[in-house]
């Protein structure tokens, strides 16, 4: 009997355990959907207010309905949810704290501005050698993810009590870049292991990180370390594995470098026309079992840690990903969202920043919020971030240099909004945060002008904005009429001039005289058009050049002097001097004897007309007509140089135009030039004078009948530096 009693009371508490848990279920799911609908009535009054206000300050009113619809996406699990699982924690230990940065302030440090996109408007050169190797590589990489979840953290400190942070939806995926940073510090390669101490840490690394992928809970995500090393470079991407539920995960390759791009969807983007590609690619509906088996993770990672010329974007592309999930790689692209961005240039690339921003910032589930929009909210958290770097700055204590930086930066971060399309938004708060960029923008225009002004301007003079009514704050003084006593300095008498006349004078000093005008004479009636023998050619090069020179050297007397000697020099290159001809017979240059001095300065006076002309081209307004003119005037110069270079002199013939004629002693031949860019590059440049277009078909002429043999072989050519500065084997 007594065992019955102790039955029944040990099932009756059974009972009322079963019985409370079963309402403390049921109260929970209570208050979560009261939350839920809570969230939906803010984000209906959010879109309200935002479509009754309008942008900000600006009275703008919002155009399409899909900046304030109001819609329900999938979030992320919130970490404060419970059995939320800290994959940071994880890696670090239960008794680690999440790490902390310092930036400040944040606007002076490179990877902001990588992050804003300043570097666009400095010259870029490419990182150091140094900077180029692997271990260089990840910590860059480390570096750009740090800087990302600071953004976040910071963002979510500046939170007013009782409300979520901007970011707040991405503090799951702040986690999981601080899961990334830790792999990296923990990928063997960084130990600098090799051999069986190698293969053992790589061992150690697998069944941590598959432990780590056992425990992520669905709605989570984690970033990992991605890419390839071969054994004369490294290649970095990220990886994203998220849980979906229902046993079934996501792979999403994040990939902003040149190698494996091939391999990523593109587009054309309608409004630039630039070409667009699907940066954060996702292999979906992948079973849990393969996604959780070791072997997948072995190859993967084993590309990163063992360097092998088999280590490339093919392996990665055409054989490990499609056996995630059993398909072919594009026909991932119609089983989920997707998104498309422009590619950065390769210097932008090798910061990671837009690589961090991309793997932070995409949520690979159908109707979560797009990177783009996520990244403007990023960009408006690091623009208050910068804010409030200076929010107690006095007037003038802003530097010159800061102050450029951060009107770039706002700059930017408009250009960047204006870009964000309202469709790709399925919440519906778009409205809500270009209202919010707006006023940051213009609260961080105030303060800049305020704290870069110079003291007591009409931004600094202290007054309230209901008392900056009078002439002085608004930037106007009409009079200089004041109070009795207000003008009372004691050393104003200083500044006295009573004999203003004589003090002006002597301050002036005597007048100079007129400068002395030489006149230069162009045109010269005795001399022909052409050139009809050496004699006339050598003295019409060298008049003009004198007279080019003497009106170069008084461009400040003479008004347009540079377009005169552009004129003349031009019309002594192509007009006055006849062209060459390939047959020897009919050629002007060459049919007749020459002396050596004759020909040396026929070479001396072109090479001189041809830097006049430069100097003076480079002096008056560009356009590509100029271009294509000036191109066909060196091309004639060229041609007769070649010529002269060419004639074997009756007195006493230079050894340098023997051997480049093919005239020389012994088995040689005769060099030529090639045309080069002349030929490729400048056949799209506008040519409307007929004189100039015969021209430069018959330098093209020439000079393909100089560089190559009747039977079609090419003949050794000199001065090829467009294919290479160094010399070559004409040379």
């Amino acid at each position: 009997m007594v065992e019955d009693q102790q039955r029944a009371k040990a099932e009756r508490i059974k009972n009322e355990k079963e019985s409370r848990r079963a309402r403390e279920a049921s109260e929970k799911a209570q208050r979560e959907e009261m939350a839920r609908q809570n969230k939906q009535r803010a984000f209906e009054e959010q879109a309200r207010m935002a479509s009754a206000r309008g942008v900000g300050s600006s009275g703008a009113k919002f155009d399409a309905a899909a900046m304030t619809a109001v819609g329900g996406g999938v979030t992320n699990l919130s970490p404060t949810s419970p059995g939320f699982f800290n994959p940071y924690d994880f890696l670090a230990g239960s008794d680690s704290k999440e790490p902390t940065r310092k930036f400040n302030p944040i606007y002076r440090v490179q990877p902001f501005w990588s992050l804003m996109n300043l570097d666009r408007y400095i010259r870029q050169s490419p990182p150091p050698k140094e900077a180029m190797d692997t271990p260089a590589r990840y910590e860059q990489l480390a570096k750009a993810l740090s800087f990302i979840c600071h953004i976040v953290q910071e963002n979510h400190k500046l939170a007013p009590k009782g409300r979520e942070a901007t970011l707040g939806f991405l503090r799951s995926n702040q986690l999981g870049c601080e899961a990334g940073i830790k792999l990296i510090s923990l990928l063997p390669h960084s130990a600098g292991a090799s051999g069986k101490t190698l293969d053992g840490l790589f061992l150690n690394f697998i069944n941590v990180f598959v432990s780590l992928v056992e425990n992520v809970q669905p709605h989570q995500q984690i970033v990992l370390p991605g890419g390839w090393q071969q054994p004369d470079r490294t290649h970095i991407c990220l990886y994203i594995i998220r849980n979906c539920g229902d046993d079934r995960f996501s792979f999403t390759v994040c990939n902003t470098g040149r190698d494996g791009l091939e391999y990523h969807p593109c587009k054309f983007d309608q409004s630039s026309g630039k070409q667009q590609r699907q940066l954060a690619m996702t292999i979906w509906d992948i079973p849990a079992s393969r996604i959780r088996d070791s072997t997948f993770w072995v190859l993967l990672f084993r590309m990163q840690v063992y360097p092998h010329k088999k280590n490339n974007a093919e392996f990665l592309y055409t054989k490990l990903l499609p056996a995630l999930n059993d398909r072919p790689l594009m026909s991932n692209l119609e089983l989920g969202p997707s998104e498309f961005h422009a590619p950065p240039d390769p210097i932008a690339a090798a910061t990671y920043i837009d690589l961090a921003r991309l793997a932070l910032t995409s949520s690979p589930v159908p109707g979560a919020r797009p990177s783009k929009y996520a990244s403007l909210l990023l960009l408006n958290a690091a623009l208050e971030l910068s804010y409030q770097s200076i929010a107690d700055a006095r007037p003038s204590s802003l530097d010159p240099e800061d102050t450029r930086i951060l009107k770039l930066t706002g700059r930017n971060v408009a250009n960047f909004a204006s870009t964000v399309d309202p469709n790709t938004v399925p919440d519906g708060s778009l409205g809500g945060a270009l209202s919010s960029t707006w006023d940051l923008l213009d609260r961080l225009l105030k303060k800049i002008n305020f704290a870069s002004s110079k003291p007591m301007d009409q931004f600094s003079h202290g007054l309230p904005a209901s008392a900056m009514t009078d002439s002085f704050s608004k930037g106007a003084v009409t009079s200089l009429r004041t109070d009795p006593g207000s003008a009372a300095y004691p050393f104003f008498g200083r500044l006295r001039k009573d004999d203003y006349d004589n003090v002006v004078k002597a301050l002036m000093g005597d007048p100079r005289q007129d400068p002395i005008l030489i006149p230069s004479v162009l045109t010269d009636e005795k001399l022909p058009a052409v050139a009809t023998d050496y004699q006339t050619a050598s003295s019409l090069l060298l008049r003009v050049c004198n007279a080019c020179s003497l009106l170069m050297q008084q461009r400040q007397l003479v008004k347009n002097a540079p377009a005169f000697v552009a004129s003349a020099a031009q019309h002594a290159l192509t007009f006055a001097l006849p062209m060459p001809d390939l047959d020897k017979s009919r050629c002007f240059w060459r049919k007749g004897e020459m002396r050596r001095e004759t020909q040396v300065n026929l070479l001396f006076l072109i090479r001189r007309m041809c830097t006049i002309y430069s100097a003076a081209t480079a002096c008056v307004q560009q356009s590509r007509g100029l271009v294509a003119i000036r191109t066909t005037a060196f091309a004639c110069a060229a041609c007769i140089a070649d010529a002269i270079s060419r004639v074997t002199v009756v007195d006493d013939p230079s050894p340098f135009s023997l051997h480049y004629s093919g005239d020389c002693e012994g088995p040689t031949q005769a060099f030529g030039i090639e045309a080069g860019s002349f030929e490729s590059l400048a056949a799209n440049l506008p040519i409307y004078d007929p004189h100039y277009t015969s021209l430069r078909f018959q330098c093209l002429d020439y000079m393909r009948g100089i560089s190559v043999h009747k039977n079609g072989e090419d003949r050794p050519t000199i001065f090829n530096f467009d294919l290479d500065l160094k010399p070559m084997k004409g040379d």
